[in-house]
């Protein structure tokens, strides 16, 4: 929901080098880099948020797959940039000790991802049946370096003359569509931090990559028995502004980055939260009605450098095998769009390659971090 987020063009032009894989970047031909890569100093790193309990949650039901809520309480992160009160709430669910019985029906309820074990013993909370890759990121905020200017590259650019500047700012386009590939069965392995253009997203959206099941209904708890564990929910207004992008984690909550992260935007951690904590902040950017349209992935999906990669990145990548270096990291596609509609600009940002493994415990999480 950012506002580097943009409205989907009336005619949705395209410069013939740029658009989400469209072109590979190419082998290096001549010699080894011998130089650090380009984006060497970029980082992206993920930091545990502080919370604060901000009362009980009543639109958590009392009972989730028949398993008894031990409490759910809406916490605030504490400590971050921003103003936005609503981007910066997280939802706590606790169950408490389960039954073998319970335990599988919640791991069921949640997509069946999890690789937390049963144990007697345990407390278990609603992150405990996340799918791994959204157990890593839960609650957790990204502290992003400021952005790497590629000195000498003004003349690859067709519509800029002016050097690239390229950052890592993952937002939420780019978290939905990891969370939902997550959902179909990659319980460790890589993981990319980026931002998905909002542009692309809803071109992608609209591929054979995915079924639109329909609406989902605003202020129906029913409505959300449709939903499966991996539904992408697309969130628009009446000017077809994509305005948000979530995934359905199970259990009526939804996981979800609320808006980009770069090292000046507002701090706001990767969440679970209900569908009105969702929504809550897209009023001041929404032109109408909300709409949610329930897009069910049809296929594996593509990792997100792939699905929104940058065909800038192939000349970027030979002006640097030219210059005895690599890029270093696997650029996406960022339009900048006109008040008409039209491209305006076309940039490049950086995706952070992280791996994810399962702990101890059972969750997952992050190598290193």
């Amino acid at each position: 929901m950012p506002s580097r987020i943009t409205p989907k063009p009336t005619q949705a032009p395209r410069p013939l080098t740029s658009g989400p894989g469209r072109i590979a970047a190419p082998k290096p031909t001549a010699s080894a880099p011998t130089k650090p890569p380009l984006l060497a100093a970029l980082t992206a790193t993920l930091v545990e948020t502080k919370r604060e309990d901000a009362g009980p949650n009543a639109e958590v039901p009392p009972n989730i797959a028949g398993v008894p809520v031990r409490h759910a309480r809406t916490l605030q992160f504490v400590g971050l940039t921003g103003t936005s009160t609503a981007q910066q709430q997280t939802t706590d669910v606790q169950f408490g000790k389960l039954s073998k019985d319970q335990h599988k029906a919640l791991m069921a309820e949640f997509g069946g991802t999890s690789q937390v074990p049963y144990d007697a013993q345990r407390e278990y909370s609603a992150i405990d049946f996340l799918a791994p890759m959204l157990q890593a990121l839960v609650n957790k905020d990204v502290d992003v370096s400021s952005p790497v200017t590629l000195r000498g590259t003004a003349k690859l650019r067709e519509v800029e003359n002016c050097d690239y500047a390229i950052g890592i700012t993952p937002n939420c386009h780019g978290t939905a569509w990891e969370a939902a590939r997550a959902f179909q069965g990659s319980g460790s392995g890589e993981l990319g931090l980026c931002l998905g253009d909002g542009t692309s997203a809803l071109d992608l959206y609209h591929t054979d990559r995915f079924t639109n099941v329909g609406k989902l209904a605003s202020g129906d708890p029913a409505a959300l028995k449709q939903l499966r564990p991996g539904d992408l929910i697309a969130v628009t207004d009446e000017s077809e502004l994509l305005l948000h992008s979530a995934v359905y984690a199970g259990g009526g909550l939804f996981f979800e980055k609320p808006d980009t992260e770069d090292d000046g935007y507002s701090e706001t951690p990767y969440r679970l939260v209900t569908l009105e904590q969702m929504k809550a902040p897209l009023g001041e950017y929404a032109n109408g009605e909300l709409s949610l349209s329930i897009m069910r992935p049809a296929k594996p999906l593509e990792p997100v450098q792939l699905a929104f990669q940058s065909g800038e990145e192939a000349g970027i990548a030979a002006w640097a095998n030219k210059q005895g270096t690599s890029i270093g990291k696997p650029l996406v596609l960022e339009l900048e769009l006109g008040s008409g509609g039209g491209i305006r600009g076309v940039h490049a940002s950086a995706t952070e390659l992280k791996n994810v493994t399962i702990d101890a415990q059972g969750r997952g999480t992050v190598v290193g971090e």
